[in-house]
């Protein structure tokens, strides 16, 4: 495991995370055939603050992922299946129903 100055120890996850990131964006930069810095734009961080979420020298979060899976039209299970299996267990302690109601009004 390696060590950073953002965070204390990182984990054999985040490394992966951080790697199928590096992949899915090279992948999605030559098919929609965009620059990095046109990216980042739409991701709203600089190229520094990607740069240190592929390395990883940040560990990716909650809304982190779901930006970035939305940027690259992607599900979250494909950058990060640790997130998404966190995101379902937060789901089921969602009142789905009251959720709905509210959106209607």
């Amino acid at each position: 495991m390696r060590q950073s100055k953002h965070m204390a120890k990182i984990e054999q996850w985040q490394i992966d995370d951080a790697a199928r990131l590096k992949v899915l964006i090279e992948r999605h930069l030559a098919d929609e055939m965009i620059t990095q810095a046109e990216f980042t734009s739409r991701c709203g961080w600089s190229q520094s603050m990607i740069h240190q979420y592929t390395k990883p020298l940040r560990s990716l979060g909650l809304e982190t992922v779901a930006i970035f899976a939305q940027t690259l039209d992607v599900p979250i299970d494909k950058i990060s299946p640790r997130l998404a299996h966190r995101i379902r267990e937060l789901y089921g302690l969602v009142d789905v129903e009251k959720v709905r109601k509210q959106g209607t009004n």
